[in-house]
């Protein structure tokens, strides 16, 4: 649906520059102007506008639910990415979980929210707040917590604000690699154990997920996400309930 609306808006936008100048022979000029012009735009609606709102919404509301599911794939056909979900029978029913998976690319959280069909809390090290400002709005309309590993003490007081989501019904996603080590790989390549105690402390399943071939997706060069597309799996596998991994 986005994607069919931003390719109307280009169309738009390169008809205004058209009046600019009615010039046919600057055509390879109107198009890229325009597509450049209409990504620009989106970008401040979705990080300035859409994301400061969202985030005043509750993680379990159905709106939220019904942004994440639907518009999702939308914003990733813009982008190039198109997402396949397989195994959604193995999903957690009627329960929050511990929701862990490979790590591979930026995107990851939004092809785990995705698939689940429902928004959950991420945690994010602090890396990511300091070193991609510009991911700030999105990170506080996710609910991230923040873990800083040079800090025990700030480590420990994101982890419990972690758990008073899952009391709250959350579902909290994690990524046991502790952020992206390698993109050689589609597999773990090191797991933080510490990341399981969240489960193991609130009683809750662990959902796990195979994500497979995001790594393409960081290795594209600028621009040429409009022509050079990516296929992204996403495997929700069995889910491991209390009574096995205690």
């Amino acid at each position: 649906m986005i994607d069919i609306i931003l390719l109307v808006i280009v169309a738009l936008v390169s008809y205004l520059y058209h009046l600019i100048n009615t010039n046919p022979w600057f055509l390879f000029l109107w198009i890229p102007l325009a597509f450049i012009t209409t990504y620009i735009v989106f970008f401040i609606y979705v990080f300035f506008i859409v994301m400061p709102i969202y985030g005043k919404v509750d993680v379990n509301n159905k709106f939220r639910a019904f942004y994440s599911h639907h518009i999702a794939p939308s914003l990733f056909h813009a982008f190039g990415i198109y997402v396949k979900v397989v195994g959604k029978e193995n999903l957690v029913k009627d329960s929050n979980a511990l929701v862990v998976s490979n790590h591979k690319s930026l995107v990851d959280p939004f092809n785990v929210i995705y698939a689940l069909g429902h928004d959950v809390v991420c945690a994010a090290k602090k890396e990511v707040w300091t070193d991609m400002p510009y991911l700030k709005p999105m990170l506080k309309a996710f609910r991230c917590i923040k873990i800083d590993r040079e800090s025990d003490r700030e480590s420990l007081k994101e982890i419990v604000k972690g758990m008073n989501y899952i009391k709250e019904g959350k579902s909290l996603l994690i990524f046991p690699e502790g952020g992206i080590k390698t993109r050689d790989t589609e597999q773990m390549v090191s797991i933080k154990p510490g990341a399981y105690k969240l489960a193991i402390k609130n009683n809750v399943p662990i959902q796990p997920l195979a994500i497979h071939g995001s790594s393409k997706i960081d290795k594209r060069k600028f621009i040429t996400f409009l022509f050079n597309h990516v296929h992204v799996t996403v495997y929700i596998l069995p889910p491991i309930y209390p009574e096995e991994y205690k």
